[in-house]
Order: structure tokens, then sequence, then C-alpha cells
């Protein structure tokens, strides 16, 4: 293995590093909140989609950032926004006022996001030298397993303080923003850029706003249940901080490990076809953890999680497919956004539904409120792009037949 190859698999460990404290906290937030800020759970919900506001307004920064190319000003950029990162991941666990506290958490959302989305764009840049596949199938599995394994890895964290998973997900930025001047030293080959400028996608479209609002509604059902399912399972199940980390990694490791055999799985069957039923799938799961005994919340988990890698596998095949290849890396940033958008709404939703809809004669019916809602907002969807779904799978009937009688 040459020197620029093994940098590679230098540059996929560092995404994952970056990516884990994104999972890493969430079973954290409950306890922490209640040492340090009486357990409002309000703040609790806004603290997990603030940071989403964050992200969403670096992107126009950073994109402005990537596509300039100059490797030495990214490598500084990488180093100053994962080290903010550090900091602030340790400032929001101190016993500081909650408006302070959500105004650090925005901020961190904005280093965090920008450190990831330059760390991808440096795994994008091997592609002239092991291939588009290779680069971002690394990358993009680097990413899911992070987010996948976090939670898990949170739950066993808190158990011995609430501040300790902010305090590794700080030491794993630190390490990241250490490494950012070895992780842009190999020189790559640089792709040339064709002449045509990317159009402008318009909403309009149905082979745009259908991803998009997938991809939105999978990250929107995600944020309804964030906080909702931790305090939910704690008071109706009585499960420890512990138990509800492995339940969130029992969701997401399905969906980290299968999503590359789900987007495979579109190159045999229809893909309008494993998204409707993904989605129907998805919005089954969520709501039945409403009702679910606690012997069955990791099969409803498992199963979301399995779904969830239908419908976002999808997302992003269909992102790589229905637009032009000029237009490509502008759908691919409209994908991230709306999901983005999605975990900042999601969370806020389930707050405020929560805070409205609370009965004195049964305290945990908005609770269960909510993820009845997520699984309406996935079967509303299907409804809604159904005549969409329709003619993706019409078309892409024919172009399976048509594929296997070339095959013939």
């Amino acid at each position: 293995m040459d020197a620029k190859h093994a940098s590679l698999h230098w540059l996929i460990a560092a995404v994952f590093l970056q990516m884990l404290p994104a999972t890493l906290l969430a079973p954290a937030i409950r306890p922490l909140f209640a040492a340090l800020h009486a357990g409002s759970e309000g703040p609790m919900h806004a603290f997990m989609s603030l940071n989403m506001l964050g992200a969403i307004l670096t992107t126009p920064f950073i994109a402005r950032l990537v596509s300039s190319g100059n490797a030495n000003r990214s490598a500084r950029w990488l180093m100053g926004l994962a080290g903010l990162d550090a900091v602030l991941l340790v400032v929001v666990s101190l016993p500081l006022s909650v408006p302070l506290v959500l105004l650090l958490r925005t901020l961190e959302g904005a280093a965090h996001l920008g450190s990831a989305t330059l760390l991808l764009a440096r795994a994008a840049a091997y592609k002239p030298l092991v291939g588009a596949g290779r680069a971002m199938g690394l990358a993009g599995g680097a990413v899911m397993l992070a987010i996948a394994f976090g939670s898990g890895l949170g739950g066993m964290l808190v158990g011995a303080s609430p501040r300790l998973p902010f305090l590794v997900g700080a030491s794993l930025s630190a390490i990241v923003a250490l490494a950012a001047p070895f992780l842009y030293s190999s020189t790559l080959p640089i792709e040339a850029r064709g002449g045509l400028a990317p159009r402008r996608l318009s909403l309009r479209e149905g082979d745009v706003l259908g991803p998009l609002s997938a991809a939105f509604v999978e990250r929107f059902t995600i944020g309804l249940i964030i906080v909702t399912f931790a305090l939910f399972a704690t008071r109706t199940h009585g499960l420890s901080d512990r138990s509800v980390g492995l339940l969130y990694s029992m969701l997401m490791l399905p969906f980290a490990l299968l999503m590359y055999p789900a987007s495979r799985l579109g190159d045999r069957m229809p893909r309008a076809g494993l998204l409707g039923f993904g989605a129907l799938l998805y919005g089954a799961a969520i709501a039945s953890l409403a009702i679910a005994p606690k012997v069955l919340l990791p099969a409803s988990m498992m199963v979301a999680g399995v779904a969830s890698s239908l419908m976002y596998g999808t997302v992003l095949c269909y992102a790589a497919t229905l637009v032009p290849a000029e237009s490509r890396g502008r759908m691919m940033a409209l994908v991230n956004t709306a999901g983005a958008l999605g975990m900042l709404l999601g969370p806020m939703c389930g707050g405020l539904m929560v805070a409205a809809f609370r009965s004195e004669a049964d305290p945990l019916s908005a609770y269960r409120n909510v993820f009845y809602l997520a699984g309406l907002v996935c079967a509303v969807w299907v409804v809604i792009q159904g005549p969409w779904l329709i003619r993706r799978l019409e078309t892409e009937r024919g172009e399976h037949a048509l594929a296997a009688q070339t095959a013939r």
C-alpha cells in the first residue's frame, strides 16, 4: 500500500472520530439536564435541534471554502473548526445558564458540521486516485457506523458521569484538529472540470422534490423521538440511561450496516417500491413504540433501522441518478440540507407537542402522541408522493425489463 492510499485510510478514521459525537451525546442529555438544569424538558429538545440550526447556517460558507480547492487553507480551517468543536463540547457540559448553553450548542453544531464537511470533501478529492465508489463508500460507511455506535458508547459512558460523553466527544474532535495538517499532506491528482455549470434544480420537479421530501421526513421523525423516547422509556418502562442508549444503537446499527445492501438492492428491483415500502414500514415501527411492551422495544427499533436504510439508501441513489451529472453536487447538498432541517424541526415539534398536550389523567399520552405523529407523517408522505412513486415504479420496471432482455 502506497502512502497516498494509506493517507485515505487515516482520513476515513478521522471521519469516524469526528462523527461519533453526533449521537454519543444523546443518552447524556436527560441526566445532564437533570443534574444541572432542573430536568427542563423544553431545553432538552432545543439542545438536540439547535446544533442543526448552526449546521444549516454554516453550509453556504463551507461550500465556498471547499470549492476554492486550497488544501492548506482547508487544513487550517479543519484544525480551527474541530478545535472549536472540542472546546464547546466541554463548555456546554458546565453548569452555565440555559440560554448560554443553547447559544453555545448552536455554535458547536456549526463547528461540528463544518469540520465534518471538510473531511468528506477531502475524501472526495481521492476520487481520481481510488475511484468515487471506494472513496465515498468508505467515507459514507464511516459516517453511518459512527452514528450507529455513538449511542451505545454514550449509554455506557453516561453510567460513570453525565459529563463523560461530552468530554470523550471533545477529545475525539481534538484528535481530528491535531491531525488536520497530516490529513492534507498528500498531493492528490486534480480532476479536470467540465465546462457545464450546474443547472438550477426546481422543487416543482418530482425527481427533485420526491427524494428531498423523503430525506426530510426520515430525519424529521428521528428528531421527533430522539429526546421523547428517552423520557418515555424511563418513565414508562423504568429503563436506565444506558439501556436507552443501547436501544438507540439497535435502531442505528442496522441502518448503518444495511445502507450498502439496501442501495444495491435497487439495482435488482424498482427503487420506488423500496422507498414507499420502507417509509410505511418505518412509520409503523416508530408508531409501535407507543404501545410495545418492554421486551419488544428492541424489535421495534431494529425494524425501524432496517426500514430507514431502505429509505435513505434509496434517497442517496436517487440524488446521484435522477439529475444531470453536472447537478449532482448541488442535489447532494440539498439532500443534506433537507435532512438537517428535519433534525432541526423534529425535536422542536416533539417538545412542543409534549408540552401542549400533557394530560394529568394520563401523563404519558403526550409522549405516545409524538410516536403516532411520526407514523402518520410517513403515511401521509406516501399518499402525497404516491403519483410520483407510481411513475417512478413504472419507469424502473421498464428499465429493469430492458436490462434483463439485453443481458440475454
